[in-house]
């Protein structure tokens, strides 16, 4: 299943934290009131990453690589951008 290891406040994911779903996906970073905010990875289970921000679970300004690190597209403030 999903699993959730990380910083907690008042009940919900504040801080830090990843956060591994049952189908091999995985995101690394920063959390506010249990969404993904602020800077992180998330890696597919196919290999591909996106590094950046993200906003509400979204990804906000960063960029997207495949799993040989090239680059797929960017996002910039939560459009994304092909490469």
């Amino acid at each position: 299943g999903t699993k959730y290891v990380g910083e907690y406040k008042d009940g919900v994911r504040n801080g830090l934290g990843t956060k591994t779903w049952s189908n091999g996906d995985e995101y690394q970073g920063q959390w506010k009131n249990s969404r993904i905010n602020g800077q992180g990875t998330y890696t597919w289970s196919d290999g591909n990453k996106y590094v950046g921000s993200w906003k509400d679970d979204k990804p906000w300004n960063g960029i997207k690589y495949n799993k040989n690190r090239n680059i797929l597209g960017k996002f910039v403030n939560g459009k994304p951008i092909k490469q």
